[in-house]
């Protein structure tokens, strides 16, 4: 009797949607507010997973990260969103830091798809993070249309906490 191999792995996808490309072209235009905050974009099994990477921890508490955006060239609609952690945190109820990822229409109207905070647990925050960890960030609105951008903020509360570098995963699907 001979032994079955396993299913052979999918083959990575290409971008046809062009996304991995006009972010490599927004990078070059200068379109990225922040340049620590960089993004790319990968295909797995007809899933795009986005990534932006914040590669440096914020200075002070206080501090808010700079804005990235990014142009949907087709519609898509966002399955879910994490945030891997780089750099331990401690929960706090009172200063804060909110991670969000922003869908931003023509019109300028925004609307959050996905977020988390910092607060404790029992108060509905991610509670106390460790390095190397993944933070879920809760999907509430998933549609993306043409036109649309995608943003990632990174705002403080209170006095705020200083949020170290880490990556901001979102797996999303084109839709018509």
């Amino acid at each position: 009797m001979s032994a079955r191999l396993p299913p052979r792995p999918q083959p990575v996808q290409r971008d046809t949607h062009g996304l991995g490309q006009q972010i490599d072209a927004q990078r070059r235009a200068g379109e990225a507010r922040d340049r620590s905050l960089g993004a790319q974009s990968v295909s797995l099994r007809g899933r795009q997973i986005l990534d932006w990477d914040k590669a440096t921890a914020d200075a002070a508490a206080a501090d808010v990260t700079a804005r990235y955006r990014l142009r949907v060239p087709s519609g898509l609609r966002v399955i879910s969103a994490h945030w891997l952690t780089d750099d331990p945190l401690t929960a706090d109820n009172s200063n804060y830091a909110e991670i969000a990822l922003v869908r931003v229409r023509p019109d300028g109207t925004e609307t959050q798809l996905a977020r988390t905070d910092t607060r404790a647990k029992q108060s509905g925050g991610s509670g106390d993070w460790i390095a190397g960890q993944a933070i879920e960030l809760a999907v509430s609105q998933a549609r993306c249309d043409p036109g649309d951008r995608l943003r990632v903020d990174i705002n403080k509360v209170g006095a705020g906490v200083v949020v170290g570098a880490g990556l901001l995963q979102a797996v999303y699907q084109y839709v018509s």
